[in-house]
């Protein structure tokens, strides 16, 4: 059949390109001008002859020649555009015309985020039979797949098979690449995720910053300003008065005196807010406790262990006692306690809140600045905070002359 076939479309072919030559050169004698006529005319009908061949392909093979059309069809498609948006569509439109599927799927596997997926099914209203799924690989590694599901009762032949694996197998490098270049947009999604949460993160720090000053602002003008203000014209109607010498002078001094007492303890208080110099010099129980203790609802501190004796990283106590400053300011009669957790720095605070108010985020920032994590939980009647941070021990862990019992307001629990 094959034999007749071609035979008849070659002779075909030969006997239309002789009779065009004919008709051009009318006739004429000589051969090389017949050589040069025939020539052009085989070139000129160079299109039909491709037609021709095709119908030839047809006969002889029915539908098997139309997939290797489609598979050159997806060689043409993949070189004009190799990116994963015209990829996929591609190979699954290449894959159910090859075979006249029902409908395909392809699938690329991505590691960050979810899968790409492409479908092509045409216009029918006919059922659905098997599936065959091909994977698709490249050296080795199984990149994505390619599904096909052919209308019922016509189930995949074995040149099909084949087929789609050369398919599958012409993908593979392309599937690697656009599998390369997922994961670079997912990474670069990723860093970009990443540069807004340091932003955030590092503005929520300046608004903090902004915010402790403006609360060192309120605290000078209520605590230390009200008692420095009046001494200016205080002290020059006393260098004016006439009776400088008198004995009732230190009684009029006297005021002016508590009145700078005042200042400075007030002064004393706040900057022992900031950042106490007990924390450097004791540690964090320490500081804690004094902490409090001049809290406006007294506070209890219960140390678990010996926690009391060691020290940690600067850093890692500045960021607990932040928090616990932060808590006590807004919680009435505070708890803390702290211990040591597998390795953890525990610190768990406790109290009523009434006003519902605490400054969770930059309590956050502080915490993962030094790799920790904190969490909030609120109740009907109390409010707990929880900060849990990797420590590390100094070298020298043990603090001379601090014990838990001589911490006032400490509580030593096992």
């Amino acid at each position: 059949m094959l034999t007749l076939a071609t035979a008849v479309v070659a002779a075909g072919y030969v006997s239309i390109v002789v009779a065009a030559s004919l008709t051009v050169i009318g006739g004429v004698a000589g051969f090389w001008p017949s050589v040069v006529v025939t020539a052009v005319v085989a070139v000129a009908l160079q299109p039909l002859r491709s037609r021709i061949v095709r119908i030839a392909d047809r006969l002889a093979f029915g539908d098997a020649a139309a997939p290797y059309e489609a598979l050159a069809d997806f060689s043409r498609r993949l070189g004009e555009r190799p990116d994963p948006d015209a990829l996929l569509p591609a190979l699954s439109q290449a894959a159910g015309v090859a075979v006249n599927a029902h409908h395909t799927t392809v699938q690329l596997q991505v590691d960050h985020g979810p899968d790409r997926v492409a479908r092509w099914a045409p216009t029918r209203a006919d059922g659905h039979g098997l599936t065959t799924e091909v994977p698709i690989l490249h050296r080795g590694q199984h990149l994505g797949s390619l599904t096909v599901v052919m209308p019922a009762g016509h189930p995949l032949r074995a040149r099909e098979h084949r087929l789609l694996a050369d398919l599958a197998d012409q993908a593979g490098l392309a599937f690697h690449n656009a599998h390369l270049a997922t994961q670079l947009s997912a990474q670069v999604e990723e860093v970009r995720q990443h540069t807004v949460h340091l932003a955030e993160s590092r503005q929520r720090l300046i608004t903090a910053a902004d915010a402790v000053r403006s609360r060192l602002e309120r605290a000078i003008s209520a605590q230390v300003l009200i008692h420095l203000s009046p001494l200016p014209h205080r002290l020059r109607q006393l260098a004016d008065d006439p009776r400088q010498d008198e004995p009732g002078l230190a009684l009029r001094l006297s005021p002016l005196v508590q009145s700078l007492t005042a200042a400075l303890e007030g002064l004393r208080e706040i900057t022992r807010g900031i950042f106490p110099a007990q924390l450097t010099r004791s540690g964090l129980p320490s500081a804690v406790s004094s902490l409090l203790a001049r809290s406006s609802t007294p506070g209890t501190l219960i140390l678990v262990d010996d926690v009391a004796s060691h020290r940690f990283d600067l850093s890692i106590e500045a960021a607990a006692y932040y928090c616990i400053a932060e808590g006590a300011r807004e919680l009435r009669h505070p708890v803390a306690r702290i211990r040591l957790i597998d390795g953890d720095l525990d610190v768990v605070l406790t109290g009523n809140n009434p006003a519902r108010a605490l400054s969770v985020p930059h309590m956050r920032d502080r915490v993962d600045a030094v790799g920790g994590s904190i969490t909030v939980r609120s109740g009907s009647d109390d409010t707990t905070i929880e900060v849990r941070i990797p420590v590390a021990l100094l070298p020298d862990t043990v603090v001379t002359g601090i014990a838990p019992p001589a911490l006032p307001g400490a509580l030593s629990a096992p």
